[in-house]
């Protein structure tokens, strides 16, 4: 019989409509189509009724859902078959870059540090575009939420010992994810690199750019306010040298006399140190900058302490280091996992050393470790007044520094004014009636 009104077409309609398949982000609509709900509006994929097979078209509705998602889930227009879409993926290009810096970290100019950073970031891209949303479709907008996203919090990864912070990651961390993920789309788009991968250079806007300047000083003096200053007094530090273990002390005693971080103590070759004229030569292990810095009697005769009870290497490349854990093993190195493509663990004895010494002492307070050693040099140093001698010892990037040509052509500096600027810093810590004999 047929049927005629409509309360008698839409029952009908109910009773042969299949029901929504387990899993399926899709639903039978009673226009006979599959569709999705998508910012409150009906998406339709394809007819249910007509199409042939059991599964009544819900594959090929769903594989239609699955190829424009990305799109419609983002306010996108979907491209016609005409149009196509040319380029990579997001997660073809982030392949392409990571393989990219790997080679970097294996010619021995990039850290594995900065390379598992570079990983951490990519990932996080990935997972909110999506590894198969095509690299050259990303807009304006796109990147703008991708900040706002960059912005939030991580939760505590599991197996992590402290808890995770509360609140929108600090400026300084969103500016080391903004300034990773633009490197990953210049590196798409380089005539210098002569890489293509894209069709055209990423349109980041103005809401993708790093923090202002002013933005990052605001947020630094808010946790100076907060948490103090990110650097030791003079008495604290005498208090630290004389109740750290041998080689701990060693390593303080650079830090604050060469500025050396941990990662630089812990990479530091014997070949490095002429402790009889007393000098230091070793490049940055953060960006390869040249260093020389002459050592105070108090940190050649630190070394020489350690020295005599370093233990036996457990690897033989570490055979050549001046500091080594009782195990043998590196102060500070990254556990390697079996997926090149993953962020290896990172391993930091020196921070942990010295964080236990500054409980110890009850002059411990977040934000303050071994690392603020390097910025009390610089700030005690500063008094100097000789800020080119002060970057040829910190080993700061010139860009970092804010450095003119004449930096660029300045071939050399004299050790007198890098003498000036350590014994600056020396007179700050100890009184001059204290200092030993030379």
């Amino acid at each position: 019989m047929e049927i005629t009104t409509p309360a008698a077409l839409a029952k009908a309609v109910k009773n042969e409509r299949p029901a929504k398949p387990k899993g399926s982000p899709l639903f039978a609509h009673a226009s006979g189509r599959w569709a999705k709900k998508v910012a409150g509006k009906f998406v339709y994929l394809g007819s249910w009724r007509t199409a042939p097979g059991a599964d009544c078209g819900h594959e090929a509705a769903l594989d239609k859902w699955l190829a424009e998602k990305d799109y419609l889930l983002n306010g996108r227009p979907v491209p016609t078959p005409a149009e196509g879409v040319a380029g990579v993926s997001v997660g073809e290009l982030v392949d392409a870059y990571l393989n990219h810096s790997r080679e970097v970290v294996e010619a021995g100019k990039k850290t594995r540090r900065t390379h598992d950073d570079a990983i951490r970031s990519a990932l996080r891209m990935v997972e909110f575009f999506g590894a198969d949303r095509p690299a050259d479709d990303l807009t304006e907008a796109d990147f703008a939420r991708l900040r706002k996203e960059l912005g939030k919090r991580r939760p505590k990864e599991k197996g992590a010992k402290r808890p995770a912070a509360e609140g929108p990651v600090s400026l300084v961390t969103l500016a080391g994810e903004i300034g990773r993920i633009r490197a990953i789309f210049n590196f798409g788009h380089s005539p210098k690199k002569r890489t293509n991968l894209l069709k055209m250079p990423a349109d980041f806007g103005d809401a993708f750019g790093k923090p202002e300047r002013l933005e990052l000083e605001s947020e630094s003096d808010a946790r100076a306010a907060a948490n103090g200053l990110k650097l030791f007094s003079a008495a604290e530090l005498r208090e630290i040298i004389a109740a750290a273990p041998i080689t701990l002390r060693a390593m303080i005693l650079l830090g604050i006399n060469t500025a050396y971080g941990a990662s630089d103590c812990a990479a530091l070759p014997l070949t490095a140190l002429d402790l009889e004229g007393g000098w230091a030569t070793f490049r940055r292990v953060k960006n390869k900058s040249p260093r020389r810095c002459p050592l105070w009697p108090e940190t050649v005769a630190a070394v020489r302490a350690a020295l005599t009870i370093r233990p036996h290497a457990a690897n033989p490349a570490d055979d050549a280091l001046v500091f080594l854990m009782p195990s043998g093993e590196r102060w500070v190195r990254t556990l390697a996992k079996d997926d090149p493509n993953a962020a290896g663990v990172g391993h930091d004895a020196v921070a942990k050393a010295m964080e236990k010494l500054l409980r110890k002492l009850g002059s411990y307070r977040v934000g303050r470790g071994f690392y603020s050693l390097r910025r009390t040099f610089v700030t005690y140093g500063s008094e100097a007044r000789d800020d080119t001698a002060l970057i040829a010892i910190t080993g700061h990037r010139r860009e970092e520094s804010g450095a003119t040509m004449v930096g660029v052509y300045r071939q050399s500096i004299s050790d007198q004014r890098l003498r000036a600027v350590t014994e600056c810093v020396r007179r700050q810590v100890w009184p001059m009636s204290d200092w030993p004999a030379s």
